[in-house]
This record gives structure tokens, sequence and C-alpha cells, in this order.
């Protein structure tokens, strides 16, 4: 109970600390703020990025309160406000003679605060609801992991996540210091590499704003640009994928299990539903089709692409006869549904198919996909495979990162792939 009595104690001093260094800056120096936030801290947009950023802002507050925290943590750690003639560094203003009274523990706050300085690190591993730990992406020589304590963000947080934070040392442990930039891992990549062929400044000072500036740079272009929406393909057929469901209505049960029951690619029953299945070699199977009951006279077809949802139905009512009677299509867009902003359907009421199911056309699909990946040439890599790039140290680093890209990926989503099999074959640690 001392511990956080304590603990809270420390968060009030340090959130005063912040809102009277805030306050006194606004009241003394406000215009001078606003064209740092123009010039400076958003200086590298466009138009079109400054409407984007502006609209979020005035659309959604979650947004707001973030992008106002990040903003001002910045302002006060590696801000700079012309007076006269001057560039004047925030923090000299706060501490100066003619700066803010605080007390001595929130003077101390801000110092240690802004001594402290933004980087660009990697998730190795999260405990959700403890912490995670961090590797700094921009330390060549002598890096170590950090664990840092944070119950909120561990929660959201993937591993092979990149961001850019702030860290501050409490006591015995380390914590965020309430800004975060999440940075998107082929962003964060690309700004690895743009810093490492720079020359960057030799004053420590001067260097720490620098590095910065590129880390808030590269998040602000990150939020305000246009979402792009990839294109799905199915790796069997080259179409796009479109998840199809035909509804039918079942006339006589008893026909329609005897003939799905005399087709030797066909597996399952009626309590459990059914998979068309297709081998592809002597280990793995691709799911044609799932045809699953719904009730007492209804039945369900479904595929992800529009022709092999057309080859289907005339397999299935060819086969079953005047057993069942087609009622109608129902057709989903993957991509046009992202583009809207909507989740394509995944739960068992949605979509006639149990979550088992679910996981097993996934897996399938995946699985069959990446074994012919490990000899695909691909443009990422130059045209190489990834057998052979793994023949390189270049290429064994290239490869490194885009087995973290899929795989940060895949943890977001509801049945995470598991690539453990690719590391192997590729001869990869992690």
């Amino acid at each position: 109970m001392g511990e956080e009595r304590k603990r809270e104690r420390r968060q009030r001093v340090q959130r005063m600390a912040v809102q009277k260094a805030l306050d006194w800056l606004y009241d003394h120096h406000e215009l001078a703020i606003a064209r740092w936030a123009d010039e400076e801290y958003c200086g590298c947009l466009d138009q079109d990025e400054v409407q984007r950023i502006t609209r979020l802002n005035l659309e959604d507050e979650g947004f707001h309160q973030f992008f106002s925290q990040n903003m001002c943590e910045f302002l006060l750690c590696d801000g700079r406000l012309r007076i006269g003639r001057r560039k004047v560094p925030v923090i000299e203003l706060l501490l100066g003679p003619d700066g803010p009274l605080m007390s001595v523990e929130q003077r101390c706050y801000l110092e240690m605060l802004c001594a402290q300085p933004l980087r660009l690190y990697e998730i190795q591993d999260v405990q959700p609801g403890v912490g995670f730990w961090l590797l700094d992406m921009l330390t060549r020589r002598g890096r170590r992991m950090m664990f840092v304590r944070e119950r909120a963000a561990s929660r959201e947080l993937h591993r092979w996540d990149t961001l850019g934070a702030r860290l501050i040392v409490v006591d015995d442990h380390v914590e965020l210091s309430g800004a975060l930039y999440p940075i998107p891992r082929e962003h964060a990549n690309w700004l690895v590499d743009t810093l490492r062929s720079k020359r960057l400044p030799s004053s420590k000072a001067a260097r720490k704003r620098e590095i910065g500036h590129w880390i808030v740079d590269t998040w602000l272009h990150y939020v305000g640009a246009e979402p792009e929406i990839p294109e799905i393909v199915d790796a069997a057929t080259g179409e796009p994928v479109t998840l199809v469901t035909d509804h039918y209505q079942v006339h006589d049960w008893a026909q329609l299990e005897r003939c799905l029951a005399s087709q030797p690619d066909v597996d399952g029953d009626r309590g459990e539903g059914w998979l068309r299945i297709c081998p592809v070699n002597e280990h793995k199977n691709r799911v044609l089709a799932s045809i699953q009951p719904k009730g007492d006279n209804r039945l369900t077809l479904f595929t992800r692409t529009l022709g092999r949802a057309d080859e289907q139905r005339r397999w299935l009512e060819t086969l079953a006869g005047e057993a069942i009677a087609h009622r109608t299509r129902e057709i989903a867009d993957p991509v046009a549904m992202m583009r809207a902003g909507v989740e394509p359907r995944a739960s068992d009421q949605e979509t006639g198919i149990p979550e088992e199911v679910q996981r097993e056309l996934k897996h399938t699909y995946m699985q069959e996909h990446y074994e012919k990946w490990l000899d695909t040439p691909l443009p990422a890599l130059d045209g190489q495979t990834p057998r052979q790039a793994a023949a390189t140290p270049d290429g064994r680093e290239r490869l490194i990162r885009l087995l973290k890209d899929m795989e940060l990926h895949e943890s977001r989503t509801k049945h995470p792939f598991d690539f453990s099999f690719l590391w192997h074959e590729l001869g990869l640690k992690r």
C-alpha cells in the first residue's frame, strides 16, 4: 500500500510539473508556440497531410488527445521558440529566472524528462498488462534489451511492433514518459537506414533533437497519409479473394447426405458440416468449399473466389439434384470492406463457417503459400528467393525484417499463423 501511495504521489508531481510548464508557456509565448507547431513540429507535412491530420483532430477525440500529448512533450523536451532573433530552448525558458514558480521536485522532473532522447524501439516480447521488452533500433553495438513497465500499452502492442518513445527511469524500473509514436515496420526500417547513412551533428543536444525530429516526421507522414489497401489474391488460382456464400433450401436431407458420402473428396457429416478437399501433395490438402447445414432446411456453400464459387455450385447442384434448391448468393469483397472501414465478417453466425473450419482454411492456405514462397523470387529481395537471400549477410538482414513484418501482421489476426517453420528452413534466429 505504501508503494502504491508513493507511485500516485510521484505521478501527481509529474502531472503538475508538466501542466504548470505548459500553462506558463501558453500564457507568455502562445504566438511563438503556434509558429513552432506550424513550422517545426508539423513543418514536414504537405497540404493534403495537414488537412487529414486536422480532420482527425476534429473528428476523433482519442486521436486529438494522443496528438496533443505527443506535441506538448516534444515542445517541452526538444522545442525551441523564436524569441526576438534567437531560438531559445523551451527548457531554458522554463527553468530560467523568469520562468514559472515550481517546487524542487517539479523542476527536477522536468530536467530529467528533457534530458531523455526520443528514440526508435522494436518490441522483442510482451507481457500483457505488465510491460514489454524493447531494443533500440538505432544502436548497432552494445545493444541490450530493456524491460519497460507499462500496463495499458502492453495490452495493445505485439512482438516486432516499432515505435518512437522516450524512456524514464523511476526507482528500480523503466517507464514510458507519456508520448508514444507508433510507426509501421516498413517506415521504421526506412528510418533506420536513412539515419545510418546521414552525417548527424556532433553535438549531443543537436543530435538528440535531430533524431527526435526524424522520428516525429516519420510518424506524422504515416498518420497524415491516406491508408493503402493491399490487393488480396488467392495463391492457388491467382484470382482476387472474394468471400462467396451460396444459400440453399434442402428438400431431402437423406438424399443429400448419401450424395455427399459417395464423394471420395468430401469429408464430414450433417452434424459438423462438410469440406470438399483437393490434395496438394502427400502431406497437404486444399479446401475447395465448405458446406454447412443451417437449421432444419437450409444449407450454405462457402468459397473464397468467384471462379471457384461458380465451379463448386455447379458440382453441388449436379450431385444433389432435386434434394436442394438454390435461393440466393451473398458476395463480400474484403478489400472494399476494408476501404469502407468495415471488418470482414468472421463469426460462425455471420458466415456460416464454424470457427475450426475458418482456422483450418486459413492454415492450409498459408502453409501452402509460404512453402512456395521459400523458392519464389521477391522484389523485396532484389529478385532473389528467400533461400538464396539467406546465403548472404545482407540477404539475411532483409529476410529477418521481412519475417518480422509478416509475423507482426499475423499477430493482429483472429487465427495467427505460425511462421516458425520459415525461420527454421532459412536457418535464421528470431
